[in-house]
């Protein structure tokens, strides 16, 4: 009897533990569910019902508040139009105005004004005035001739040479030195006032945070040379490299007047950049004093040639420097061309930036450190203004310069014919993840033609890469002696146009 009831107190206690937990009812779930849709629902009719409210009360509060309602900005159908810019040459240089501008007659060279000769018709001796000592007899000291004395009834005067003029034996003296040395100096002051009226200081400001955790603003100065203006922005030509990653552009000009500028187009591979300033931002005053610079021919420079370069020959804004052209007849193979350059005997500094001109106030080149073939090289040498005459043209009218990646030099005439080639130009390096490289060119190969066009020298593919910029695509042949069977071959060089 106790044994069974034992058992069943077991199987109590068993069933008990082993009584499953039910899961939660869905109807929970679907009551949450019910209220969201219903807060969302309310908000939605809320936003809405405040929207008609706000949007019905609006003119209403305004006038309350006297607050003017703006009317919406229409975008001007009349967008500025910029004209076409050209370089100046002597007669069209002109300052920067308003109104068109107008020829500016260039500086003249130093004027040395020689000695005046004596005039040979006597001069009248200005009667003497009596005094008290009028009737008195006075003896000179030496024996002089009497200055007026009666020769065959006509009154001759005698006048006694002045110091300087003649000898005593009527020869003509010799000019001071040092009278023909100001004369040139001042004629080199009168050039550089001249042309500091087409030079400006281009300033790019960097900001950061130095290690104190302070804001600070950092800047490098560069030479600006303006080149023109296209009825819409004054167009100022300097160094790409100084002003690529520039957070802000100042242009200070000559008198300290400061305006802000931006990069207007550039080319990284020759450095050059074209930074505009909006015409509206510069006084009649400050235009006044501004004028474009002279463009000269660069292919008339001749070794011992006086020129003066301005802007930052020695590496501190507004100085100049004189001197003369060392060497000329020289070429630099860049990244898809070849420059014209010269050496001067300009001082060398490694900070050196300035425009060179002649004595005529015509720009003949610029300084550059591109051309420099190694560190050892101390000598100012600077690219001819007639090699990028065409870029900066085509720079100045908006148009972005193409650059395929080829390093290549002229090949002389008896080589090409031991490859049986009547042109071409052989390729010296591909610039790595360039268009020609993607095109399959490579070191060694020698371009003979361009879209049919045969290519005889590094100048020919310059030219023609300038006056193709809104190519995309250029069919390049070229000769590659390793292919035997097929040595002439042609690709498609796909060009980043920067539009």
């Amino acid at each position: 009897m106790d044994n069974n009831n034992i058992d069943k107190t077991q199987d109590q206690e068993k069933s008990f533990i082993t009584e499953k937990i039910k899961p939660k009812t869905r109807r929970k779930i679907k009551k949450v569910l019910e209220v969201c849709g219903l807060a969302l629902l309310a908000a939605v009719i809320i936003g809405f019902v405040s929207r008609v409210i706000y949007v019905a009360s609006e003119g209403m509060v305004n006038s309350m508040l006297g607050v003017e309602e703006k009317q919406p900005e229409i975008p001007d159908s009349n967008s500025p139009v910029r004209n076409t810019v050209t370089l100046s040459t002597g007669a069209e240089t002109g300052r920067i105005s308003p109104s068109v501008p107008g020829p500016v007659t260039p500086s003249p060279e130093p004027d040395i004004t020689p000695m005046q000769e004596p005039s040979p018709t006597p001069s009248p001796v200005p009667e003497k005035e009596e005094d008290d000592t009028a009737g008195q007899q006075v003896t000179p000291e030496t024996d002089m001739p009497d200055p007026e004395k009666e020769e065959d009834g006509v009154t001759v005067t005698l006048v006694p040479p002045e110091e300087g003029d003649v000898t005593a034996q009527g020869e003509e003296a010799e000019p001071d030195p040092m009278d023909n040395y100001n004369g040139i100096v001042g004629g080199l002051k009168d050039l550089y006032a001249s042309v500091s009226e087409s030079v400006v200081t281009v300033r790019a400001c960097n900001s950061g945070i130095n290690w104190l955790d302070e804001n600070i603003e950092t800047y490098t100065d560069a030479t600006g040379v303006i080149l023109g203006e296209n009825g819409v922005e004054l167009l100022i030509m300097t160094s790409c490299a100084k002003t690529e990653s520039a957070d802000r552009i100042e242009i200070i000009l000559a008198d300290g007047f400061t305006v802000e500028g931006e990069v207007f187009l550039s080319d990284p591979v020759l450095d050059l950049a074209i930074v505009a300033v909006d015409l509206e931002k510069i006084t009649g005053k400050e235009k006044s004093t501004l004028r474009c610079i002279c463009i000269g021919d660069s292919s008339k420079v001749a070794v011992g040639d006086s020129i003066m370069a301005a802007g930052m020959p020695d590496g501190y804004s507004g100085s100049m420097a004189y001197g003369f052209v060392s060497a000329t007849g020289r070429k630099c193979y860049v990244q898809d061309g070849v420059l014209d350059v010269f050496a001067t005997g300009l001082p060398y500094h490694a900070g050196s930036d300035a425009v060179i001109v002649n004595m005529n106030g015509e720009m003949i080149g610029i300084i550059s450190h591109m051309t420099e073939q190694n560190e050892e090289d101390r000598i100012t040498t600077c690219i001819s203004i007639n090699s990028i005459r065409d870029i900066l043209i085509a720079l100045l009218n908006g148009k972005n310069t193409v650059h395929p990646g080829i390093k290549a030099e002229d090949m002389p005439d008896d080589v090409l014919k031991s490859m049986g080639l009547e042109n071409g130009i052989y390729i010296n390096e591909v610039v790595a993840s360039s268009p020609a490289a993607a095109a399959g060119l490579r070191k060694g190969d020698v371009i003979t033609s361009m879209d049919g066009t045969p290519i005889t020298s590094v100048k020919d593919m310059m030219e023609y890469l300038i006056t193709g910029t809104d190519r995309a695509l250029i069919s390049t042949t070229y000769f590659r002696s390793s292919l035997r069977d097929e040595p002439e071959n042609t690709v498609v060089i796909e060009l980043d146009l920067g539009n």
